[in-house]
């Protein structure tokens, strides 16, 4: 009970006073762990479950991966996990098994990710998807559409993150017709009132230019969130529709939807002339009074759209008032300087 309300130092008191301890409460003390984002510990928990003679489920093991996965510096240890799995023989566990294939996709290495795939006995569609998701966030996009249609031949039913995947390798490589088969299967699979999957397709139909498609399925969304509105801000700027795409800002602050840092940036991408700089200093004004400028995409897009206004001391101003700057911070500033043929250096 106190685990699930984030209580875990009381959680882990009672489960100190058990004189008798099972499998059971050994198993949900250390999800407990991975629940409330104490990663370091729940490895520390299970060593200690394990030096006392308690084997863990699968369910328990996978929850210790996806600790393993979400933190950024314990690959080790998810590495020794999957050490473990062998030598106590779960490797052929579906919860394991996906989550392992998870955590090296997330690390870069698909090739380790697709070994641990290849060698399952059983996999759902959790587990494909896992596969995609870490070709698509290493950038090879090929192999994306690829596994996508081999699933799809084995029969497996996707979910509404394997198309979001899907539709954006296919909005990123501009495949219109294999976009389209997709959408084929989105209505076969009764997905088309997924907000996610909803989302996605603006975003593809945006980097095709077709502005049309995008705007109607926005308009017949029963439900958006942030990301809704970004997608079709994102699909009118990226069509040089600038003043609609301000109107669909408008809109959202209307309807009081939170806006974020990619909203912003966004939509400041699209004020970069000195025509539109009114637009952008307006902005710049809600930036502000949101306290986002100190967000690092936001200071660099404004950076951008002063410098390709020539507006260099308003470039300056806001390079200072900066508190992290990454490298396109610096390299923004100086080539605003070399811009104006300005001496002066950040």
């Amino acid at each position: 009970m106190y685990s699930k309300f984030g209580l875990i130092e009381y959680a882990r008191y009672v489960f100190d006073n058990i004189t008798e301890r099972n499998e059971a409460s050994w198993n949900t003390m250390m999800s407990s762990y991975v629940r409330v984002g104490l990663y370091p510990e729940s490895v520390r928990f299970f060593c200690e479950m394990v030096d006392c003679g308690v084997r863990p489920s699968g369910f328990v093991i996978a929850s210790l991966v996806t600790a393993c996965d979400k933190s950024a510096c314990m690959f080790s240890e998810g590495l020794q996990v999957h050490g473990f799995v062998v030598k106590i023989g779960l490797l052929s566990d579906l919860f394991v098994g996906t989550s392992l294939s998870h955590l090296y996709g997330t690390y870069g290495l698909v090739s380790n990710a697709r070994k641990v795939f290849e060698e399952m006995p059983d996999k759902n569609v959790v587990t494909w998807t896992s596969l995609i998701a870490g070709y698509s966030s290493n950038g090879d996009l090929g192999e994306v559409m690829s596994i996508y249609k081999h699933m799809r031949f084995e029969g497996v039913s996707c979910n509404d993150n394997t198309i979001a995947l899907v539709f954006s390798t296919c909005g990123t490589l501009g495949d219109e017709l294999f976009g389209q088969q997709v959408l084929g299967d989105v209505v076969k699979l009764g997905l088309q009132t997924s907000i996610s999957v909803a989302n996605s397709l603006i975003s593809m139909y945006g980097n095709f230019g077709n502005v049309d498609e995008a705007c109607y399925v926005f308009d017949h969304m029963d439900e958006r969130d942030t990301i809704s509105w970004n997608s079709i801000i994102s699909a009118n700027v990226q069509t040089g529709l600038c003043e609609e795409s301000l109107r669909c800002f408008h809109r959202m602050r209307h309807v009081n939807k939170e806006v974020n840092s990619i909203t912003v940036s966004t939509l400041l991408g699209a004020c970069g002339s000195t025509v539109r700089l009114k637009w952008g200093s307006g902005i710049h004004g809600l930036v502000v009074k949101l306290g986002m400028e100190s967000n690092v995409c936001v200071g660099n897009t404004l950076l951008s759209m002063y410098s390709e206004a020539g507006r260099s001391e308003d470039a300056e101003l806001v390079f200072h008032r900066m508190i992290d700057k990454d490298i396109i911070s610096w390299n923004s500033m100086l080539a605003c300087y070399v811009q104006m043929r300005n001496p002066k250096m950040p």
